[in-house]
């Protein structure tokens, strides 16, 4: 009797235990994500910029050593007479590209390929050397000319970006490009002429809010068709994953999970809510922003082990894997939009200094005749602010705290080559000379 109840109680622990298993791996509803699907308005091919870059790139005749125009750029290990015969080979490329930025879209093909966007940040850096080239010879209005087809270029890329690479190679060229109008502005042969011509190249960039929910739009639709193929071709996560250490051998060798495991509709509706959030972020100011932890949004806290045990740990796998770090890119669309409104406020400070030579009391003085209005800090949406007696303006970044034009690192933070320190200061400063 005492065995038959024995047997009895571990018979329902075990029915009970596969009863809270299969209840723990229902999966819900599918969820609504229509709202997510890019909204595209298709650019006829005899108007899209596109095909004829692509055109262009066949065309470049590069050095054997690229490192030539990327040192040239800024001004680094000068040779001027390499440059001038990189320019001379590569005019047939030069009419092409000019053809090009005679559109206003540049839409790449459903199935873009990623190359493509390499060749064009290698036209961009083009631009970029030759605009450079032709400053330091004075010729200043080639100089300007090269310098306004990068800024439209990358305006044209980011603005019909396909996916998030895409968009960083739009915003590369478009930051490449401001440095050169910012050199420019600083050259004091530049004329009135020049001057006004950067105006108008820089009034004429787009906002950045468009091509980033769009791309960001796109890059949901990529994950979302990984999970759907995942769910119904199924894959071993040995061969998606480098690092398996920590994931039981039957998992990481199987190739179909339970529901328990992998629950494809909610691990879209959790990247779905992500992906929301980061869309209604963009088009505020950083101060307004509801910034999440990565780890914690998509449940990537804890060990190892209630990693793999909890319930959709395959969707926390794809959750860890596939998601971009959509708050860099919230953060770097609020320094660009800084970078854009400064480089306006120094060309425009420059043009104002060039009609009547001095500076302004304040940058109220430059509209309406050099700005329309005083452009916004993209931080914490107040009037970029101003020091006529230090000759700069400069962002509040980040911190959302006025320091009142500090270049200081606050400690901690990196810098270097690939992490410029305009904006991790506590103000993002720009020098006016």
């Amino acid at each position: 009797m005492k065995k038959t109840n024995t047997i009895i109680g571990t018979a329902a622990i075990i029915i009970a235990c596969c009863m809270a298993l299969l209840v723990a791996g229902r999966d819900i509803s599918p969820p609504e994500i229509s709202d997510l699907s890019p909204k595209i308005s298709p650019a006829p091919e005899e108007q899209n910029a596109y095909t004829h870059l692509i055109a262009a790139a066949n065309a470049l005749v590069l050095p054997d050593d690229p490192s030539v125009i990327s040192a040239n750029i800024n001004d680094k290990q000068i040779d001027n007479n390499d440059i001038s015969a990189i320019i001379a080979n590569n005019q047939p490329a030069f009419f092409l590209i000019d053809r090009a930025l005679k559109f206003d879209r540049c839409q790449a093909p459903e199935l873009g390929n990623s190359a493509d966007m390499d060749s064009f940040y290698q036209i961009g850096l083009l631009l970029a050397a030759r605009a450079g080239h032709y400053r330091r010879t004075d010729q200043l209005d080639r100089s300007t000319s090269a310098c306004t087809s990068l800024l439209r270029m990358g305006d044209m890329i980011h603005s019909d970006a396909r996916n998030l690479s895409a968009y960083g190679v739009g915003i590369t060229l478009l930051q490449t490009g401001l440095e050169q109008a910012s050199f420019l502005a600083g050259c004091k042969t530049a004329s009135s002429s020049d001057l006004k011509l950067l105006t108008n190249a820089l009034a004429a960039l787009r906002p950045l809010d468009q091509g980033l929910t769009r791309a960001v739009q796109f890059q949901f639709q990529t994950v979302a068709d990984a999970i759907e193929k995942f769910k119904s071709r199924g894959l071993s996560l040995e061969k998606t994953i480098s690092d398996s250490d920590g994931i039981p051998f039957i998992l990481r060798k199987t190739t179909w999970f339970p529901g328990y495991f992998f629950k494809e509709n909610e691990t879209k509706q959790t990247l779905a809510k992500l992906y929301r959030d980061t869309i209604h972020n963009i088009p505020l100011v950083y101060a307004d922003m509801n910034l999440y932890n990565p780890e914690e949004y998509l449940g990537l806290t804890g060990s190892k082990t209630s990693f793999v045990l909890r319930p959709n740990f395959v969707g926390r796998i794809f959750y860890a894997f596939t998601t971009p770090e959509l708050n860099t890119f919230l953060e770097g669309k609020c320094q660009m939009e800084g970078t854009v409104r400064a480089t306006q406020l120094v060309v425009a400070i420059k043009a104002f200094q060039k009609t009547t030579g001095v500076l302004p009391d304040r940058l109220a003085s430059l509209c309406p005749a050099y700005l329309k209005t005083v452009p916004l800090d993209p931080f914490d949406g107040l009037p970029f602010r101003y020091s006529r007696a230090k000759e700069i303006i400069y962002s509040v970044g980040k911190d959302l705290l006025d320091s009142g034009g500090s270049k200081e690192i606050p400690p901690g933070e990196i810098y270097g080559r690939d992490y410029p320190q305009t904006w991790i200061a506590e103000d993002a400063v720009f020098e006016i000379e």
